[in-house]
């Protein structure tokens, strides 16, 4: 199948208006293609989950965004590049906007205000982090224009656009090896957004080998400002290397990204997001987190038998008989 008819195929199959409001406090990204409109609320609502991580949603609340994007202005001069003007925000419109109530595409002047009020929020958390401030806009703005583009229907402008996001075909076909979820996360990635495209770093540094792979698209992702890509990219920049031998010579950076895809993964299987988690379990066991073999092993058996599946969580559970313990010898 060639690429661009599996995008065609994924969008087809999976596009259906969703209501942002339903998502859980997490923001598990609905499993559905939504609207240009729908889309673009996925990138933002996923921005500030990811700009208030590790901390819960909670501490970077709507009414924080209201309050941050008050003092744009003290902070950063009127972007040049792309022009536009920075503005505080209402809790109102935050809210209107994420829930999906408003009718059109919300301007770029809003997005950028919204994306540098998550970011600084983002920023502050991080010791030592710098804040890259406007020059993040022009990445966004070739999202917002994407997606600009899909609402209107203009074609030429759509295939323009796209062609930034393109993965290669290995890429794709790695993704789609993961699952329901694969199909999901090549779709956004493709539309360009940094946390699906976060993601796919992460599953393909993983997989010992990809690790060049994986960075060149977390250097791209880093460009959005997005603050999980940042932070795996200085972990990266922490780890042994081989003279000569690449990025994952060791094979550290595959076990930093599993402990990565293992943190995503309870925390979507936490929220009910099954095909989620089973995704990011399969990349932290690739990755070498022989915990996430085991979680990957009773979701596969519970879908299949269930008595085996109570022995497995039995198994997990007790204490293995036959163990040596030192002391009691």
């Amino acid at each position: 199948m060639l690429a661009h008819d599996v995008q065609r195929f994924a969008m087809r199959k999976h596009r259906k208006p969703h209501k942002t409001a339903r998502l859980p406090a997490y923001i598990v990204e609905p499993d559905t293609i939504g609207t240009p409109k729908d889309e673009l609320i996925v990138a933002l609502a996923q921005l500030r989950v990811e700009c208030a991580y590790p901390a819960p949603l909670e501490s970077l609340s709507r009414r924080t965004v209201m309050r941050i994007s008050g003092d744009l202005k003290k902070h950063y001069q009127r972007p040049n590049d792309p022009p536009c003007r920075l503005y505080s925000l209402s809790l109102s419109a935050i809210s209107e906007t994420l829930n999906g109530k408003r009718q059109r595409l919300t301007a770029f002047d809003w997005v950028a205000s919204y994306v540098l009020s998550c970011l600084r929020h983002a920023v502050g958390q991080r010791l030592g982090r710098r804040d890259q401030g406007t020059t993040v806009l022009p990445d966004w703005r070739k999202i917002y224009a994407l997606h600009a583009a899909e609402a209107v229907g203009d074609a030429v402008a759509v295939a323009e656009a796209r062609r930034a996001y393109q993965l290669p075909q290995s890429q794709r076909d790695f993704l789609l090896a993961h699952g329901p979820y694969g199909e999901i996360l090549l779709a956004r990635a493709e539309l360009g957004h940094p946390h699906a495209r976060f993601r796919v770093a992460v599953l393909l540094a993983c997989d010992p080998g990809q690790g060049g792979e994986a960075v060149a698209l977390l250097l791209d992702v880093a460009s959005t400002g997005h603050p999980l890509a940042l932070d795996l990219l200085d972990a990266c920049r922490d780890l042994p290397k081989g003279a000569g031998s690449g990025p994952d010579a060791d094979g550290s950076l595959s076990q930093v990204a599993a402990q990565c895809a293992w943190g995503l993964a309870r925390t979507a299987r936490g929220h009910g997001a099954d095909t989620h988690a089973r995704a990011f379990f399969r990349g932290a066991a690739r990755g070498g987190k022989r915990e996430a073999v085991f979680e990957l092993a009773k979701m596969v058996v519970t879908e299949r038998d269930q008595e085996l599946a109570r022995w497995l969580a039995q198994l997990e559970t007790e204490e293995g008989n036959g163990r040596h313990h030192a002391s009691e010898r």
